[in-house]
C-alpha cells in the first residue's frame, strides 16, 4: 500500500467512527415555555397579571374554571439515536390569581411530582346497527329491479 492509500484509510476509520460515536449521544429536546430562573423569581404574591405576562409571556394552560390559574409547562427529552425520546425532566409553574387580578400564590410541580396514568384499553362501541346475513339477503330484496320488466327479446 501506498502513503497516500494509508492516509485515506486512516482518515476514513477515522470519521466513521467519529460518526458513529456522536450519533449515539443523547440529543436534548426543549418543549414548552422556556424557564428563565430570574424571571420566575420575580413572581411573587402581589405582582399583577398583566406584570406576569410580561416576566414570562403567555401561558401554556390557564384554567377552565374554579379559580383563575396560569400554567407554564415546561419538558426536556433526550433521544438516542433512532430510540424512542424519553423525558428527562418535566416541570410545571402554577400561577394562582386572586379576585382582583393579582398573584396569591405560586407552585412548582417536577417530574417526581407526577402520577402515572393509565388508559382503559376498552372500546366504546358505536350507534348503529348490527347487519346479519339474513338482514343483508333480505333487505337487498327488490332493490334490483325498479318495476320496469325487460323483454329479452327486444331489449326494452
Amino acid at each position: 500500500m501506498t502513503q497516500d492509500m494509508k492516509s485515506y484509510r486512516s482518515l476514513l476509520i477515522a470519521s466513521t467512527l467519529l460518526a458513529t460515536i456522536t450519533a449515539c449521544s443523547p440529543q436534548a429536546e426543549n418543549r414548552g415555555h422556556v424557564r428563565d430562573s430570574t424571571a420566575t423569581e420575580q413572581v411573587k404574591a402581589g405582582v399583577s397579571r398583566m406584570e406576569v405576562m410580561r416576566l414570562l409571556g403567555s401561558p401554556s394552560s390557564q384554567s377552565s374554571f374554579g379559580e383563575d390559574v396560569w400554567y407554564y409547562i415546561s419538558s426536556v427529552s433526550e433521544r438516542t439515536a433512532f430510540f424512542k425520546p424519553k423525558v428527562a425532566e418535566q416541570s410545571v409553574l402554577a400561577v394562582h390569581f386572586d379576585k382582583n387580578g393579582m398573584v396569591s400564590t405560586t407552585e412548582e410541580y417536577r417530574t417526581e411530582d407526577g402520577k402515572r396514568v393509565d388508559f382503559a384499553k376498552d372500546t366504546t362501541p358505536t350507534g348503529g346497527q348490527a347487519t346479519g346475513v339474513i338482514n343483508q339477503l333480505l333487505g337487498n330484496m327488490g332493490r334490483f329491479n325498479n318495476g320496469k320488466q325487460i323483454d329479452s327479446m327486444s331489449g326494452r
